[in-house]
């Protein structure tokens, strides 16, 4: 989905390596979530409640998951698709109280990271 590869090229990579964001990569990872999102939109959620119909599945949790990991540094692939942002607030409310417990986790290691990245200088002017 190209969600955990922009993660690791927006926060991961560049902390461990003490290197610059490649704005370039990132760029091109941004476009890949940004295509994903729509096509899970437009395709699978066009007359469902759900990917695979009327009940909650992996496949949604996945999905929601993979796309919350752009959520934690920066990019948000919901704003621009009412109709998935509805989606993935069905899951993770579903999913409650865990989905929260596993997001909290991910949420802190992104926050910790970009706060490295911008500590060290390395976040090339990119915000959150």
């Amino acid at each position: 989905m190209n969600c955990s590869v922009y993660f690791q090229h927006r926060s991961i990579r560049p902390a461990l390596k003490k290197a610059p964001v490649d704005l370039k990569k990132l760029e091109n990872y941004k476009s890949g979530v940004l295509k994903v999102a729509a096509a899970i939109d437009s395709y699978f959620l066009q007359d469902r409640k759900f990917m695979l119909g009327s009940e909650v599945s992996i496949a949604d949790l996945q999905a929601v998951c993979e796309l919350e990991q752009v959520l934690t540094v920066g990019l948000d692939p919901f704003r621009d698709h009412q109709r998935l942002a509805d989606w993935a607030k069905r899951v993770r409310d579903i999913t409650q109280p865990h989905y929260e417990g596993a997001t909290t986790t991910v949420y802190g290691v992104a926050q910790r990271l970009l706060q490295k990245l911008k500590d060290d200088k390395l976040d090339s002017g990119l915000g959150a």
